[in-house]
């Protein structure tokens, strides 16, 4: 089973047990995180999706560390 989910202005298709980098979210490393917007939920072949997302379902995850982004050298 899978589900789309948004979340920093961005679409992430997530499973159990996937790791995910999302934009900065003001939590605790440790503390439990719901993400309400769920945009579809499939598995296999079959797919549920609503706009603008599925009202009753959700996601929790767990928030293992934050971190930064390699630099990014700009020439002008």
């Amino acid at each position: 089973m899978y589900a789309i989910v948004e979340t920093g202005g961005k679409q992430y298709r997530v499973t159990t047990g996937d790791l995910l980098r999302v934009e900065k979210l003001k939590v605790k490393e440790g503390d439990l995180i719901e993400i309400p917007k769920v945009l579809a939920i499939g598995q296999g072949r079959d797919l549920t999706a609503e706009k603008p997302a599925i009202e009753k379902a959700k996601v929790l995850a767990e928030v293992i560390s934050h971190g930064k982004s390699n630099k990014v050298l700009v020439f002008k």
